[in-house]
């Protein structure tokens, strides 16, 4: 493999014009790698891997219609991998099968041929990853309630900018409720983020794709109380606490879908019984068929 990929390299050393330096040269430097014109200091497996892999990655996101193509610089990337860090392996595998639909939901479990029906167990609607999160069923007001209230909690323990607040606050519970985005606020800072949140996607900020923007109005809010604190712990503890908000409506949702007795189950189970009893009686009456064959003989 080494030298395979030294022939490649000397393929295209031959034959492609060479790129011009986007620094000056350091005396016996030697090779040196770049992203653009930012200089790769620390060229480790993880750095190099997400060089190569994050492209295609995000693509495969707009190709699948995640957000549009025009979002994808917009989001804060390196948010989205410091908040996961901060996650539970198996939450982190959650958001990954919410965000791509490959979780048991009903639109998926239907694909999949486990179900008959998209039905939502609580209400009865079509049951989709983000219907999970915007049921108004009985008791998933009160989960997302108290959610909410730990959610502002945190942002009035942060210091989180006043305005900032009310448009990420304002805007979830509007998301939730199917309504358009509201970016009818005085600063035009938290106008132009809320704008850059909704092109990106209010479900997709409880998946962990925030926008940049917030990260920049709250770095400038705490630069003007004059104090020490970074915006890139405060937007760390927001990605949490976003994930906490969808999980929180997934966890009793999933618990009445999948281990509380409900109709759907009744009517699967009493299906299953009917096919099992039919194929017993059918079984019944082919059994004379092999009565009388020999087994083949086996070998020693």
């Amino acid at each position: 493999m080494d030298a395979l990929a030294k022939q490649y390299w000397a393929f295209l050393f031959k034959r492609l014009p060479p790129l011009a330096s986007p620094h000056l040269h350091i005396y016996n430097e030697g090779w040196t790698l770049w992203d653009g014109l930012t200089k790769i200091t620390s060229p480790s497996r993880p750095t190099l891997y997400g060089l190569i892999m994050d492209p295609i990655t995000q693509m495969w996101w707009v190709s699948n219609n995640r957000f549009l193509l025009e979002a994808k610089e917009t989001i804060n990337w390196k948010a989205c991998l410091e908040g996961m860090s901060a996650l539970t392996p198996s939450r982190r595998r959650w958001i990954t099968k919410h965000a791509s639909a490959n979780c048991g939901v009903g639109t998926t479990l239907v694909k999949w041929k486990y179900q008959d029906d998209d039905k939502c167990p609580r209400c009865n609607a079509s049951e989709d990853t983000a219907h999970v999160i915007q049921c108004q069923a009985e008791g998933a007001n009160e989960v997302w309630s108290e959610s909410m209230a730990k959610l502002t909690t945190y942002l009035v323990a942060s210091r989180t900018h006043p305005d900032l607040q009310r448009a990420l606050l304002k805007n979830l519970s509007r998301w939730r409720r199917g309504l358009l985005p509201c970016d009818d606020f005085q600063e035009a800072e938290v106008k132009q983020a809320t704008q850059s949140q909704s092109l990106i996607g209010w479900k997709n900020l409880l998946e962990g794709l925030l926008s940049k923007q917030w990260h920049q109005v709250q770095q400038r809010h705490y630069n003007s109380l004059r104090g020490r604190k970074s915006a890139k712990r405060w937007i760390k503890g927001l990605f949490v606490r976003l994930h906490n908000l969808a999980w929180n409506q997934w966890d009793p949702h999933n618990d009445i879908k999948h281990r509380v007795h409900c109709t759907r189950q009744e009517r699967m189970n009493h299906k299953l019984n009917q096919a099992i009893c039919k194929l017993y009686q059918s079984g019944s009456q082919d059994k004379y068929k092999y009565k009388y064959k020999t087994l083949p003989t086996s070998v020693h």
